[in-house]
């Protein structure tokens, strides 16, 4: 099972596993400071007390990154205007010196973080969104 991430005119593509997909927001949300809410809010067992660690990641990050973090592993979809944001906030943070954005993945070999970058570079400007799926 994989993830296959492209602007939705499928311009490019970039496949790699779930696993990969859940270090890179990881690394991400540590970039914000709230990898431990987001990590609280995403391991079960779930209960009410989840929602005041969603809450945190919420206000501490923009919107349209929070939707990023929490997006749906197995679908997702980002219209224009959030793939401008979440561009924006890829590639303006640093990730965790402990991360290591190379993968390889089905015999490929490229930089994650540089592979979302330029996916939702291509959801903003060609005014057309990201997903995967």
């Amino acid at each position: 099972m994989s993830v296959t991430l492209s602007d939705k005119r499928r311009t490019v593509e970039y496949d790699f596993g779930y696993g990969a997909l859940l270090r890179y927001r990881l690394a991400v949300a540590e970039a914000y400071g709230v990898k431990t809410a987001l990590l609280a809010a995403i391991t079960p067992p779930f209960s009410d007390m989840d929602n005041v660690f969603i809450e945190e990641v919420e206000e501490k990050v923009p919107d349209a990154v929070a939707d990023f973090l929490f997006a749906c592993d197995c679908g997702a979809e980002f219209n224009q205007k959030q793939s401008s944001v979440i561009y924006h906030a890829l590639k303006d943070i640093t990730l965790p010196e402990n991360y290591n954005p190379v993968i390889t993945a089905y015999g490929k070999t490229y930089d994650l973080h540089k592979a979302f970058i330029e996916v939702f570079g291509l959801g903003r400007y060609k005014n057309n969104g990201v997903l995967w799926g």
